[in-house]
């Protein structure tokens, strides 16, 4: 028994870090002095130091996995595949300048769900397409065109619009349609993005990726 004891007592003097680990666990560490139970082994109390900071710097790491869409970096994410709601004032032509380099604004609403571009809120988002609607009819909509006595002319986007069509008569996949008015604070004079403008902040324009 004595000769046990002296053979335990041998093994653990002699322990050399640098060989195989010990196994611990936190109930029971039973680790030689100077060690410390880390993820089931026995380590130097240092490496908990590591750990923790490795962690914290893991953390702090921004999230790379899609580039923010918004040349402000401001903005929030429309849907799950990379779409950015930007918001902001702009003159004629500059309406693009609310995204970043690799983000425009969409030409369709295949990117998003239906459901997220009508639940929308705080202010309305312009796409790059155009179109007119009736006041009071969400029956009827001209795509990319003004034609018709009665409609006003204006663009399709996400939020809360001047009318919001039924699903029949969307416009590229948009249902809410923003008319141009200068009371609105939105104006345009042709079919194109660049002809629009907005003087409310709350506005904006979507940005996805090109």
């Amino acid at each position: 028994m004595r000769l046990l004891a002296f053979a335990l007592l041998v093994t653990v003097g002699c322990f050399d870090p640098g060989q195989p680990s010990l196994r611990c666990t936190a109930d029971k560490p039973l680790c030689p002095d100077g060690l410390v139970c880390i993820n089931d082994e026995c380590q130097q109390s240092n490496a908990a130091d590591a750990s923790a900071d490795l962690t914290v710097a893991d953390l702090s790491m921004p999230d790379l996995s899609l580039p923010a869409g918004c040349a402000a970096g401001n903005g929030r994410k429309l849907g799950t595949n990379g779409c950015w709601l930007c918001p902001g004032m702009f003159a004629t032509g500059k309406a693009a300048a609310l995204c970043s380099p690799t983000h425009s604004p969409p030409a369709n609403a295949n990117q998003f769900t239906e459901a997220e571009c009508l639940g929308t809120t705080g202010g309305f988002f312009f796409a790059n397409v155009y179109g007119a609607t009736k006041p009071g009819d969400p029956s009827v909509s001209e795509c990319g065109k003004f034609t018709m006595a009665g409609y006003f002319f204006g663009f399709w986007g996400c939020g809360p619009g001047s009318v919001t069509v039924n699903a029949n008569v969307s416009c590229s996949g948009f249902r809410a349609h923003f008319h141009c008015a200068l009371a609105s604070g939105v104006q345009c004079t042709n079919n194109t993005l660049e002809s629009l403008s907005n003087t409310k902040a709350e506005n904006g324009v979507i940005c996805c990726p090109k």
